[in-house]
């Protein structure tokens, strides 16, 4: 991680996801992470090493978004940075999945409101 500049990475577990994915040129996630579903709705191109295969099946979505292996994640990554995804990608993924991208978005925000609630009950 030392050998990554600072200006092209980011930890901080205090920030909320949407607004690092917001931020994001891509999102690169592992195997059945609720980031994948998450940029994807929010229009923000993800690759996912799926080294398990035993994933949700984006890849009928695009090839481009599923990795198997280091190689093809980081062949994946350079052909979505020079070409994007279609925008038919996105919208299908959002028209499939808008019952779970709805409860993602909302129970990020719950699970963080009831922690802040027990902080502050706890002073």
């Amino acid at each position: 991680m030392k050998l990554i500049p600072k200006n092209q990475y980011l930890q901080d577990d205090d920030l909320n996801m949407h607004d690092v994915i917001s931020m994001s040129d891509i999102v690169v996630s592992s195997n059945v992470s609720s980031t994948i579903l998450t940029s994807l709705c929010m229009g923000v191109p993800n690759v996912s090493l799926d080294v398990l295969s035993n994933g949700y099946n984006f890849k009928r979505y695009s090839e481009y978004i599923c990795a198997e292996s280091g190689e093809e994640l980081v062949s994946n990554i350079e052909y979505i940075l020079a070409n994007g995804l279609p925008e038919e990608v996105f919208k299908n993924i959002k028209k499939d999945n808008s019952d779970i991208y709805g409860s993602v978005m909302e129970s990020s925000t719950r699970i963080k409101e009831e922690l802040n609630k027990i902080i502050s009950d706890s002073s």
